[in-house]
């Protein structure tokens, strides 16, 4: 059984996958272990594959149940459009490649819906890859990561839990040369094909001569998992670089009206107002069923957003964009009227 096969339980149980949610595979490559995780999960909607590494894209299409998507982690999270989007974000050896771990999990903090989590498995031992590793010249990642991610997941405003799981599983001996070509952990991209082909040359005349092809090697695995769950007394955030467009007002009061206690039942927004000003008599009015980006608000303005259904007011919302908070939008409850 490969290693994917042996992790596919322990993720599922891992992430409590109910068929109703939204699941995100970060580093998802060709999208084998997406399309695993929909089928053992039942689930209604498409695992989003997000990798971007164009040739696993496009193995990544054929697959039923993901949808492919050719982005890094930072410019996918980074989109206002997946705000509040997604119950589960999973990343099974791939954090590592993240240039911006802290700004990527605070955006990815935000498009998770309330309750959700982020589950992060890394690596710390395997016994194949030990043995080739003996052998090759490929690396482990330092066996501390986990604890700066733990750091920074906290940073990033999530409830950090850790957790070791280890895996049994049994693979033959070219079952094994062929999972090493086709580089099933991350670690044996910085080898290249002859290094790969040198290391196997190595194992056959050392450690794995006596091995038949077909006989079955007994491995071990160890992770850490980190589970990161998002905190619900967070009413909102958004990170906006030049200021803030009023489709993205919108993508908060969304998730806004999901956290808020005043909202009941599942009442949908119908409109929306945003003054500029707060003796400003004109006003821009937009529905929620047709998002449209009518204007973008510099850093130091403060716009006034009233939340309103059909009938009745749910409620008010002060929005303030400073420069002394650099690129970040805080929102918070507003009784008063504008």
């Amino acid at each position: 059984m490969e290693i994917h096969d042996a992790q596919l339980q322990a993720v599922s149980e891992k992430l409590q996958l109910q068929p109703d949610q939204v699941l995100v595979d970060v580093g998802g490559g060709t999208g084998r272990f997406s399309e695993q995780l929909f089928n053992c999960a039942q689930l209604n909607n498409r695992v989003i594959c997000v990798e971007p590494n164009e040739e696993m894209h496009e193995k990544a299409k054929q697959r039923k149940g993901v949808i492919p998507v050719l982005k890094t982690a930072e410019d996918f999270f980074r989109d206002p459009l997946v705000l509040n989007r997604f119950d589960r974000v999973l990343f099974v050896q791939s954090d590592h490649h993240l240039r911006e771990p802290l700004s990527v999990f605070r955006d990815l903090e935000r498009s998770l819906r309330p309750d959700g989590v982020c589950s992060i498995w890394q690596l710390k031992s395997h016994s194949c890859f030990q043995m080739f590793s003996d052998v090759a010249a490929a690396k482990s990642y330092p066996s501390d990561r986990h604890v700066e991610t733990c750091r920074i997941l906290k940073e990033a405003n999530f409830e950090v839990e850790m957790s070791w799981v280890h895996l049994q599983y049994g693979l033959t001996k070219s079952k094994l040369y062929s999972m090493l070509r086709g580089r099933f952990i991350t670690n044996l991209y910085a080898l290249n094909d002859q290094e790969i082909e040198e290391g196997i040359a190595t194992l056959e005349r050392t450690k794995l001569k006596f091995v038949h092809e077909d006989d079955v090697i007994e491995n071990k695995a160890s992770y850490v998992v980190i589970q990161a769950k998002k905190m619900n007394n967070n009413l909102g955030k958004l990170s906006s670089c030049d200021g803030l467009s009023l489709y993205s007002v919108l993508l908060l009061i969304r998730q806004l009206a999901q956290l808020c206690p005043h909202t009941r039942g599942n009442s949908r927004l119908v409109s929306f107002h945003v003054f500029q000003d707060k003796m400003a008599e004109e006003e821009v009015t937009n529905t929620v069923e047709e998002p449209l980006d009518l204007i973008r608000l510099s850093l130091d303005e403060r716009i006034y957003v009233k939340l309103r259904n059909d009938r009745e007011l749910r409620g008010k919302l002060h929005v303030s964009c400073s420069s002394r908070s650099s690129t970040l939008v805080r929102i918070s409850p507003r009784n008063d009227n504008p």
